[in-house]
């Protein structure tokens, strides 16, 4: 699947859970219910889903040596608190609440659309779910005038007050018509049962040079679900047992659905009683000591602007490959052996790849390798295209590095 199509459907962890859902059926995988009994063939593809908003997707073979990749479909977001509505001077104004570590400012002054998932009930009272995503925009977050603010000084935008979205509607209940899906009756709006969040309404665009950029929302961390998703589909006849995961609520914490549950445990568990006979306890206590992990998230691209933020001996640039991250405080779970591995399959298979360390005065962020590596004991490897603006409504990465990413997970499950 083209990543400018993959982003530009995916405005939201519902979307790319669907989008990846799509995709999956597309290519022969049969989808799973958790409430129900597997049974599992040898070769066969299957996923299943949490919430609509995670799914795991594996293809079986030998228990020996399995390959996982692992990776999130959430992004940080403006979700709209519905219940605090109000109609402003003729226009509908709406509160925000920040999901994840948003960079508040670049919301400002840019078309939003609104999008999520909602509950509808149809002519018969039976509610139904559907995605929600706005053929046009709907919303802006204006700026106070440089006159009255000095912005070029900076802003702490308060949350609550200051990143309200101003819609051009005379009611909440003229937005919920607008976004009901056709051939459902009108739904009173203080019953509304949504989760509806802004997302820019700008679709991903490439800046064409001699190295093409790649622009767009949510590039953490759709370029890595991108990869990992088309490396499943495409590895053909792979010898072990290879699994793609892709999770929500990496950028804010726990849940039933997220990587930290035991949706992944539970998957492999299954897996193993369904295919190994006689199936044992001993039999996936070996298959988890023989197995390695990726863990894909991006990381910070060296930015020439502000060099005094990174080192750059070990910073990643644009247009040279995917990163491999290092953290001597674990916030990433790449181990020494884990990289000489990685690096040799690259070199393998004449793929760049690089390193990242932040500065020992910086922060990074986390991600899920550590969460993966110490709950099931996987040796895990942190890795992911590099990107400026890292949580930025429009991130920016070289579009050939998510191309290497792709090439990189599939030549690690076919090893």
């Amino acid at each position: 699947m083209d990543i400018i199509e993959f982003l530009n459907s995916s405005p939201t962890q519902f979307h790319s859970a669907a989008t990846i859902a799509s995709e999956l059926v597309r290519n022969g995988f049969a989808e799973l219910n958790e409430c129900d009994e597997w049974a599992l063939v040898h070769g066969g593809k299957y996923f299943v889903q949490r919430n609509n908003s995670s799914v795991i997707a594996f293809r079986t073979g030998d228990l020996c040596n399995p390959k996982l990749a692992v990776c999130h479909t959430d992004s940080p977001s403006l979700k709209l608190r519905l219940k605090d509505a109000s109609v402003q001077d003729g226009l509908l104004r709406i509160p925000v609440e920040v999901y994840g570590g948003a960079s508040n400012p670049t919301w400002l002054d840019r078309p939003l659309k609104v999008v999520g998932r909602a509950f509808f009930s149809d002519a018969d009272s039976v509610l139904k779910y559907h995605l929600i995503s706005s053929d046009s925009p709907k919303a802006v977050i204006p700026n106070p005038p440089i006159h009255f603010v000095n912005l070029n000084d900076g802003l702490k935008y308060n949350q609550q007050n200051q990143l309200a979205a101003m819609l051009p509607y005379s009611s909440l209940q003229a937005l919920v018509d607008s976004i009901t899906p056709a051939g459902f009756p009108q739904q009173p709006a203080e019953s509304l049962q949504a989760e509806l969040y802004l997302a820019d309404a700008q679709k991903a665009i490439l800046i064409d040079g001699d190295i093409p950029l790649l622009q767009a929302t949510h590039l953490d961390n759709l370029t890595s679900c991108h990869a990992v998703l088309n490396a499943l589909c495409d590895c053909e006849n792979p010898r072990s047992t290879i699994v793609g995961g892709f999770f929500d609520l990496e950028e804010v914490g726990l849940n039933f659905q997220s990587a930290g549950s035991n949706f992944l445990r539970c998957v492999l568990e299954r897996i193993v009683l369904a295919t190994q006979k006689p199936a044992s306890l001993q039999a996936l206590h070996r298959m988890l000591a023989t197995a390695t992990a990726l863990s894909i998230d991006v990381a910070h691209a060296f930015h020439p602007n502000f060099q005094e933020k990174f080192d750059k001996a070990m910073s990643p640039v644009i247009g040279k490959g995917p990163a491999i991250k290092f953290h001597a405080n674990q916030r990433y779970a790449t181990t020494l052996s884990g990289a000489v591995m990685l690096r040799e399959l690259a070199k393998k298979a004449s793929l760049m790849i690089q390193d990242f360390t932040p500065r020992s005065d910086m922060g990074c962020g986390s991600t899920i390798g550590p969460m993966i590596a110490g709950s099931l004991g996987i040796q895990t490897i942190d890795i992911g295209v590099a990107i400026w603006a890292m949580h930025s409504i429009r991130e920016t990465c070289a579009s050939k590095d998510v191309q290497t990413l792709t090439s990189l997970v599939r030549a690690f499950y076919a090893s």
